[in-house]
């Protein structure tokens, strides 16, 4: 999908104002992978978006930032900022993080938590939590698992803008996934 161009981008409007304004949804979430560092054609999608939908809920699924020397694989804060400007959400994918250890994978998510508070500031931040088992090479679910997510979010410094975690993919979730994420997040 090509959304430099103004033609898609409207298209993709009206879908989503057919979500909010006939499907009776309250807003919706952009997850368009893979977006470059500074891509304005993301950016005119949101303001698109925020303009033909000025009261629904706009989120935006993004993926996490890299410290050096991997962080020209990722966004920089600044586009960070530069999202959370046109959107009432951002939804972190801290998953398919490529971190093949468990504890590289929750110092990542850790810091994380923080860049994320930090760089888009008065905008509602959630960080989803792996809960699929094998993926492709960028995911190892023995780092990357939900019960090492949550350990990493426990201990993790929460601004006031993080609100919590979103499972992904809650319909993959068994009874002992749900278990854990009741005992390590949703009692403390």
């Amino acid at each position: 999908m090509d959304i430099s161009r103004a033609d898609v981008r409207q298209s993709m409007v009206s879908e989503a104002k057919w979500l909010v304004e006939q499907c009776g949804f309250q807003g919706i979430q952009w997850d368009y992978e893979i977006c470059p560092d500074h891509d304005p054609s993301f950016l005119a999608l949101l303001k698109e978006t925020r303009s033909a939908l000025p009261k629904a809920h706009l989120s935006a699924a993004v993926p996490t930032l890299y410290d050096f020397p991997l962080q020209g694989l990722s966004w920089s804060e600044e586009y960070v900022r530069d999202v959370a400007k046109n959107v009432d959400q951002i939804a972190v994918m801290a998953y398919d993080t490529g971190m093949y250890l468990p504890r590289a994978y929750a110092g990542h998510f850790r810091v994380n938590v923080a860049k994320f508070g930090r760089a888009a500031q008065g905008t509602s931040i959630l960080m989803g939590v792996p809960t699929y088992g094998s993926g492709h090479v960028s995911h190892n679910p023995r780092a990357e698992s939900l019960k090492v997510a949550l350990m990493a979010a426990r201990t993790a410094n929460w601004p006031e803008n993080c609100e919590g975690l979103a499972p992904f993919a809650d319909y993959t979730m068994d009874a002992e996934e749900w278990t854990l994420f009741r005992r390590y997040w949703l009692d403390h």
